[in-house]
């Protein structure tokens, strides 16, 4: 198996925490960041199987998606959510 790391922004919501991934179309919430953190996993692991199933392939995760730009927020985290794929993602041109 391959194991990849897709980065993802977490920041609290009107109703708990939502992940957001810089990578891929997808949102991701829980009632505590842990919880977010758990669904982005799950959410990420459903994309890829249906991605592989249309006979396409996930991009492989961005390197530059936590370059900060001078701001910071006590309100927002970026974290890894880890991803077990039986072959590596497919690599693009990131610009």
């Amino acid at each position: 198996m391959h194991l990849s790391y897709y980065p993802a922004v977490l920041h609290v919501a009107t109703h708990g925490y939502v992940a957001e991934f810089s990578d891929v179309p997808l949102r991701s919430s829980g009632e505590t960041p842990c919880d977010a953190s758990e669904n982005a996993q799950s959410a990420l692991q459903a994309y890829a199987e249906r991605l592989r199933r249309s006979g396409l392939q996930l991009p492989a995760p961005s390197t530059s998606a936590f370059k900060l730009e001078g701001q910071s927020s006590p309100a927002k985290a970026y974290i890894l959510v880890p991803l077990e794929m039986p072959f590596p993602a497919k690599e693009t041109v990131r610009a």
